[in-house]
């Protein structure tokens, strides 16, 4: 199965598809790509938001079912508007090491930080809800093509 990988500051495709097209990928990858069986080396999927910049990410699987919820950040993705925002990154003594909760966004504003994300959900101005099970895709390096 290929994936594209956007290699520029515009949307790409977990902002076009959307999660729904994002679990598709999990989906695909399958056991083939559990966490805990010699998974194989994953496979790069898009630019992530994480402190004003965006991140290399590669998805490597399904995390187990119910995980504790303090071993999880947020993932806020935008479907058909933006690329995802980590709620946690490299360098954050809260960073769960791209073990995420994802939850799809809706509402106005542009983000590039989990904290104006989370501002904005505790003003209003856009509403977050749960969008799937748990995933293990940890941000790699910050994209510095321009």
């Amino acid at each position: 199965m290929e994936i594209s990988i956007p290699r520029s500051r515009e949307a790409g495709p977990l902002a076009s598809g959307g999660v729904v097209a994002f679990l598709l990928v999990l989906s695909a990858l399958g056991s083939a790509a559990a966490v805990d069986d010699g998974a194989p080396p994953g496979r790069p999927v898009d630019l992530v938001w994480h402190n004003g910049e965006l991140w290399n990410s590669v998805v490597l699987g399904h995390l187990h079912a119910n995980p504790p919820p303090q071993t999880l950040d947020p993932f806020y993705t935008f479907p058909g508007v933006q690329n995802p925002v980590a709620g946690a990154g490299p360098g954050d003594s809260d960073y769960n090491g791209g073990r995420w909760q994802p939850y799809a966004c809706t509402g106005g504003g542009s983000y590039t930080d989990g904290d104006q994300v989370e501002a904005a959900i505790a003003a209003g101005t856009i509403t977050c809800t749960p969008a799937g099970d748990p995933f293990l895709c940890p941000l790699t390096d910050r994209n510095d093509e321009d």
